[in-house]
């Protein structure tokens, strides 16, 4: 199940050479972007886009600060998590699967495809979202 969502989420890392105070400065620096960061902790935060299309609430990801003191450089670990519709589609989608076993009609081909389709559609648009908001953050972070 690891590996599924290994695959689904985007785990990346990027360097930054510099100092921790630099590099929380550069985080903190917000002019003309199009993401807001709010800090969860010491060395972690989240970065959430302004704007969403198609989605319920916004597109995050989440960044940690990690120092390597082999080689004296900042690591930043960027992550999404797993987003709600995901498995409210993916609940509603075994709901009607369950139901369709106590249906005596007969029930059209083109249902069973329905539901995997809206799957990948949803989580499509939100992946493309997703990938440009993490594009934005590690230009931000390496320039």
């Amino acid at each position: 199940m690891k590996k599924i969502f290994d695959k689904i989420l985007i785990n990346e890392i990027i360097e930054y050479k510099g100092s921790i105070d630099e590099l929380i400065e550069k985080i903190n620096d917000q002019k003309s972007q199009t993401y807001r960061v709010e800090w969860i902790s010491n060395k972690k935060f989240e970065f959430i886009s302004n704007w969403s299309i198609g989605t319920k609430g916004e597109i995050k990801g989440y960044g940690t600060i990690n120092e390597n003191k082999e080689n004296n450089k900042l690591e930043i670990h960027l992550a999404t998590k797993m987003r709600n519709e995901v498995y409210m589609i993916l609940g509603v989608t075994l709901f009607f699967f369950v139901g369709i076993l106590f249906v005596d009609e007969k029930v059209p081909i083109w249902i069973y495809f329905l539901f995997p389709i809206v799957i990948i559609w949803f989580w499509g648009g939100c992946r493309i979202q997703e990938n440009s908001l993490f594009g934005k953050v590690k230009k931000h972070l390496t320039n």
